[in-house]
């Protein structure tokens, strides 16, 4: 469905400048991963109204970041994109498992 949390970041700003950003403004960064997300979740949603059963979602950079920095990038952006379409089935109808 595409990237929200910090690889879209790098997407975005480059890999250097992304690292930089996370420790020297984290507010944009933010901002970054708030409209990433909205498009992610649309897509998703879109995706499973023409019959895609399955999603992936991850972030590469989880391994690169600080524990500290994965729970403040990534969690709550993780969380709020599985709240957004849990209980999701093909053709986009509810699953009645929310």
């Amino acid at each position: 469905p595409g990237c929200f949390t910090v690889e879209e970041i790098t997407f975005v700003r480059g890999k250097a400048r992304a690292m930089m950003d996370l420790l020297d403004d984290p507010e944009f960064c933010h901002k970054i991963m708030e409209r990433a997300l909205a498009a992610s979740i649309q897509t998703s949603l879109a995706l499973a109204a023409i019959g895609v059963d399955g999603l992936y979602i991850g972030d590469t950079y989880g391994g690169v970041i600080s524990p500290g920095q994965f729970r403040e990038f990534c969690v709550p952006y993780i969380k709020r994109f599985v709240q957004a379409i849990k209980g999701l089935s093909a053709r986009g109808g509810a699953t009645g498992r929310r």
